[in-house]
């Protein structure tokens, strides 16, 4: 469940980064437009950092429930099956 949760969230910064990608040239030359432009590498920057700490709690998230369900499976074989 974690693994597919992590999967989606990397899909969505790649859907991010290439929408991103995409519209860029459609800014503008407006003062508006100017002004994102001049912020936007900032903004990215900080939003795929985000992005980036977001997907390693959920590796560590799947890391540690792998642990518990060998652990888990390790107290049932010596209990004989009864957990």
């Amino acid at each position: 469940m974690a693994r597919d949760h992590h999967d989606s969230v990397a899909a969505a910064k790649r859907d991010l980064r290439a929408a991103l990608d995409r519209d860029r040239a459609a800014l503008g030359d407006d003062q508006y437009g100017v002004e994102l432009h001049r912020n936007l590498p900032t903004i990215e920057r900080e939003v795929y950092a985000a992005f980036d700490a977001y997907l390693a709690e959920l590796d560590d998230m799947d890391t540690g429930l792998q642990a518990n369900a060998t652990l888990y499976e390790g107290v049932e074989h010596v209990n004989g099956g009864t957990g």
